[in-house]
């Protein structure tokens, strides 16, 4: 789709929809970023019961609300000298990585368990407090709540050690290729010195048999002089 400057209040009204506007302009893998970021983090916050989280959907707001408008007000020369790119960079990633990704079925699987769970978790505790004495509902709710929290809370601290781990592993794999090729490279330098060691002595071994050489047909030559 051609990026195109549009009516101004339409565009001021889909601005108050993160990635409405740009897609309004013709900017769609940008509105479709700005819009997925928004959602993802909405319902992330709905799902798992996560206050704080609705801050960052609020920053995600804003940041599409002015980029919009900034975007709106540009010249046309600078408008049309912007590229409609994705924000997180999806376009440079490769197919291969893509592949990778699906193919690690394992991971994938643990997310979709653990979301299962958790919605599991959270219908069973709601029927069980509808049942409890209403004296008990508070203390059931707060004791869900809680326990929730840590659960999410230690799950996220082990996300973050396991990616902490991956990034070692992959430095140490980059540190062992890098000492293997500058190994394999210490060997290739050392076999042309040695190739070049190697002929300088046979150059030299050849010179010597030609003086001597000279040296025999110059005492045959005098001897038949005599």
């Amino acid at each position: 789709m051609k990026q195109k400057k549009k009516s101004r209040f339409w565009t001021f009204c889909f601005s108050f929809i993160p990635g409405a506007a740009e897609m309004y302009m013709g900017f769609m893998k940008m509105g479709l970023s700005l819009m997925s970021i928004f959602m993802a983090i909405v319902f992330v916050t709905a799902i798992l019961n996560i206050g704080p989280l609705i801050f960052i959907a609020a920053l995600a707001w804003f940041y599409s609300f002015f980029h919009a408008r900034n975007v709106a007000k540009m010249d046309q020369f600078e408008f049309d000298e912007m590229k409609d790119e994705y924000l997180l960079n999806l376009d440079q990633i490769k197919t291969e990585e893509i592949k990778n990704v699906i193919a690690n079925q394992k991971a994938i699987a643990y997310v979709l368990i653990g979301i299962g769970v958790y919605l599991v978790w959270k219908s069973f505790f709601r029927v069980v407090c509808w049942i409890a004495p209403v004296r008990f509902q508070n203390l059931f709710w707060s004791m869900e709540d809680i326990f929730t929290r840590i659960v999410l809370g230690v799950v996220i601290v082990f996300a973050g050690l396991f990616l902490i781990r991956g990034k070692k592993r992959e430095l140490f794999y980059e540190t062992s290729q890098t000492d293997t090729k500058k190994q394999e490279t210490e060997k290739q330098v050392t076999m042309q010195q040695d190739v070049v060691q190697q002929d300088s002595e046979q150059s030299e071994e050849e010179n010597v048999y030609l003086i001597e050489e000279e040296q025999k047909n110059g005492r045959n030559e005098e001897c038949k002089n005599a």
